[in-house]
C-alpha cells in the first residue's frame, strides 16, 4: 500500500478528509479510538492485514505513511 493508497482508502471508508501522508491522525484529531477500530476491522476485511495485541502502537498508525507501511509490511511477509 502506498501512502496515496492510504489516504483514499481513509477518505473513502473512514470519510477522512483533507489529509497527506504525513497528517498526525491522532493530534489533528482525525480519528478516535473507534476510528481506530474500524481502521483495524477494515485493514483485516479488504486487505487481508490482521492488527494483532501486539501491533496496538498507536504511533504504527499515526500517519497515512505509517499505516501504509504496516501493510506492506504485512503483505510482504506472505
Amino acid at each position: 500500500m502506498t501512502p496515496a493508497a492510504a489516504i483514499e482508502f481513509l477518505e473513502t471508508h473512514l470519510a477522512v478528509e483533507d489529509i497527506d501522508p504525513d497528517t498526525d491522525l491522532v493530534n489533528e484529531a482525525v480519528l478516535d479510538s473507534l476510528g481506530f477500530m474500524t481502521l483495524f476491522e477494515l485493514l483485516e476485511e479488504l486487505h487481508g492485514v490482521t492488527v494483532g495485541f501486539d501491533d496496538l502502537d498507536l504511533d504504527r498508525f499515526r500517519t497515512p505513511e505509517r499505516i501504509a507501511a504496516f501493510v506492506r509490511a504485512r503483505t510482504d511477509e506472505r
